[in-house]
This record gives structure tokens, sequence and C-alpha cells, in this order.
């Protein structure tokens, strides 16, 4: 839950690291709302529904790169290494890079990314 956690409230957030746990449960997370969002307003008349959608795509697309971009420093690579077709493929399956690189200190330590964060990762004073 905490990785589940972490994935959905870091959509703007392109620093640091993500672990391959959060990275997969995201984009399954993100598939199984996306799928059941498409479901209710498809089957039920909402005004404006394709609205609703198109918010929430881009919600979507946005925490999915800002994801995959984390997932990349983890893996010890540049965040735009992400514009290469089929890399969201491989970031499922590497290996991180053990300990600290310059992108910071490995997320699968507990104490690496507390959840008391904000949205936009401003400095707490």
């Amino acid at each position: 839950m905490r990785y589940l956690l972490l994935f959905l409230t870091r959509p703007f957030v392109f620093k640091g690291r993500s672990t391959r746990t959060e990275f997969n449960l995201g984009i399954v997370s993100i598939f199984l709302i996306y799928t059941l969002e498409l479901l209710i307003l498809f089957n039920f008349p909402i005004p404006h529904a394709m609205n609703i959608i198109y918010i929430s795509s881009f919600y979507y697309m946005v925490t999915l790169l800002s994801a995959a971009v984390r997932r990349s420093h983890d893996v010890g690579q540049t965040g735009w290494m992400v514009l290469i077709p089929y890399y969201g493929f491989y970031l499922m399956f590497a290996e991180s890079k053990p300990g600290t690189n310059k992108w910071g200190p490995n997320p699968f330590n507990e104490e690496a990314v507390p959840l008391d964060f904000d949205l936009w990762n401003t400095p707490k004073t």
C-alpha cells in the first residue's frame, strides 16, 4: 500500500527514484482505475463524460510519465530514456542500482522516501 500511495500522490515529481514495485503497482492500478472509470462513464449517461475522461487521462499520463522518469533514475539512466519505445517495458523488469546514485538514495530503503511529503515537493520550513 505504501508504494501505491507514493505512486498516486507524486504525479508532478520528476526528481528522485522509484522502486520496481511502485512502478509496476502504479501501472496496474492506473489500468484498473481507468477501466472502471470507462465502464461507469459509458454505461451510465453522464453529461460531459468525455471531459471527465480527458482530464483523468491527462492526470494518468503525467503520473505514469513521472513514475517512468523516477524509475529510469533508479536503474541509473537519465529520465530522457523514457522517450525510447518499449523502454517502459524494460523498466518493469530492470534491477535497481544499489546504494545512492546522482538522483538520490535507494528508494527500497523505508527511510529514503517518507510519506509525509506534499504534492509539489516543496521544502519544509
